[in-house]
């Protein structure tokens, strides 16, 4: 039997699809009390217009009596997490939310690649990314705006000199928050007194699956013909506590995709370190 091309426009499909989903709910026993507390846990026992047995996430057994009770109801549980203190970037592409005021982070590709950017306001920022060679040296200005609640606009730009300018500008459309959001990016490049006229697409996404890990898919439509180089970076973000985290995953090409038909092969590991300040 034959098996049919695989495309990459249908895995990016299915990541963004996976990153866009909500998350497992979980619910909890919440009891509203009649003089305005509230008790949220299991319930593990209940005695008909008498009492109620409750126990709580950290092991308490409370007993309340009915007339103590004002509504029990089912809520979904609210699960601590760890903080999401690197939300305004995916691998690589930035997303529009911004930098808070005097925040910042340090990032580094397998220790050859470096980048810093600090907040200079709560919607603009500024940051450098180059080599650990020092060359080429980009600064990298971005600026976020909230339009609404699950909405921000932004853009920026990336500039370098080798001879004359070069580099990228770009604006940003995020939606969704800070722990599960999909961001459309369009970028024109510029060199040698040109800009490229046709634009680079980007669309990138990411989710909280756990308390500490978040699932991350970046991907890259960089010439004139969108099926001409597709890039796919896919993987995870491990927060390791304090402002440290971990992104591992690969980048892929759509030539490769395509082989996987014949042989899979995930594609070239791709690690980040970041740390905020």
């Amino acid at each position: 039997m034959k098996v049919r091309e695989i495309h990459p426009t249908g895995i990016l499909l299915i990541l963004l699809l996976g990153v866009s989903s909500s998350f497992a709910q979980e619910y909890e026993d919440v009891i509203y009390l009649t003089d305005g507390g509230v008790r949220r846990g299991l319930i593990l026992e209940q005695v008909p217009n008498e009492a109620v047995k409750l126990k709580t996430s950290n092991g308490e057994i409370f007993v309340i009596t009915r007339s103590e009770i004002s509504r029990i109801v089912k809520e979904e549980k609210t699960a601590v997490l760890t903080p999401n203190s690197h939300y305004t970037r995916y691998f690589f592409v930035p997303n529009a939310f911004p930098l808070k005021k005097k925040s910042g982070y340090l990032q580094s590709t397998y220790l050859t690649a470096w980048s810093a950017n600090y907040g200079v306001s709560d919607y603009t920022s500024i940051g450098f990314l180059t080599t650990y060679m020092g060359r080429p040296f980009i600064v990298t200005p971005k600026i976020g705006v909230k339009v609404s609640d699950n909405w921000h606009i932004g853009g920026g730009v990336l500039l370098g000199y080798i001879g004359d300018p070069f580099g990228t500008t770009y604006g940003l459309s995020t939606w969704g928050n800070i722990e599960k959001n999909v961001t459309v990016a369009l970028g024109w490049a510029f060199g040698g007194g040109e800009i490229h006229q046709s634009p680079m697409l980007s669309v990138n996404a990411m989710t909280r699956i756990s308390k500490s890990w978040m699932l991350m898919v970046e991907s890259w439509m960089l010439t004139d013909e969108a099926s001409d180089a597709h890039i796919l970076l896919y993987g995870v973000r491990w927060y390791r506590g304090g402002k440290n985290s971990l992104d591992a995953g690969f980048a892929i090409h759509r030539e490769v995709i395509k082989d996987w038909n014949n042989q899979f092969y995930p594609g070239f590991p791709f690690l980040n370190w970041t740390y905020g300040f």
